[in-house]
């Protein structure tokens, strides 16, 4: 609550400043006065709790035309917070960049940790098809993670997709792209543009659904 009357992100009039998931917390500011104000509004409610924010845990990212551009460092808890290039909140990366930018390369990692498992572990004649479900099932989570919260940009989205056509490459044993859009369209495997959509589109539908709004404020 007093970071609501300080500085930090606002949207219309609604803070957006600090943003909190489990233990992790996510501070926002236009500007570096008003983060470290924030940082110092923390230090002072720790100190009144009588509690202790680990700042060697802690780092700054920039994002904005000015993100590689030197600027003063942040003080919490008596340490300075170091600046990286990128961040990790809730299994999502975001880039210093000139833009909201994020990175994708752990979720294409996890694709294929879990396709070759899948891949090696099937071994009984003719199941490409058992495969392709048990791809749908559980590799294609681990590459949609969290794209009905943030959804991927245009150039994020074909890095994306080209991990189902190189599994589907992989299981059928096929290399024209006709052939692996075929079957594509065959077994029901969209392209990632539709399927962050149809993500997105249920989510949205759940948050209208005064039943589930009810639900979820009662819990």
């Amino acid at each position: 609550m007093r970071l609501r009357h300080h500085a930090g992100c606002k949207h219309f009039d609604i803070f957006h400043g600090c943003l909190l998931y489990a233990d992790d917390i996510l501070l926002l500011s236009h500007t570096v006065n008003g983060m470290q104000e924030m940082l110092d509004i923390c230090d002072e409610f720790a100190c009144e709790f009588d509690m202790k924010f680990n700042a060697t845990k802690s780092v700054a990212i920039r994002i904005g035309s000015r993100y590689d551009i030197q600027c003063s460092s942040f003080i919490l808890s008596g340490t300075e917070i170091k600046y990286v290039s990128a961040v990790k909140y809730s299994d999502i990366y975001v880039v210093a960049a000139k833009c909201f930018k994020l990175s994708i390369d752990h979720l294409k990692v996890k694709f294929y940790r879990v396709f070759n498992c899948i891949y090696h572990e099937v071994t009984a004649p003719n199941s490409e098809l058992v495969i392709v479900q048990l791809l749908k099932s559980y590799c294609l989570p681990c590459l949609l993670y969290a794209s009905e919260a943030v959804s991927p940009s245009h150039s994020i989205v074909p890095s994306l997709d080209n991990c189902i056509n190189r599994a589907i490459v992989k299981i059928f044993h096929v290399t024209s792209s006709d052939c692996v859009q075929t079957i594509r369209h065959s077994v029901g495997l969209l392209h990632v543009r539709d399927l962050t959509e149809k993500r997105l589109k249920f989510v949205n539908g759940l948050l209208n659904d005064i039943r589930f709004t009810r639900l979820f404020l009662v819990h």
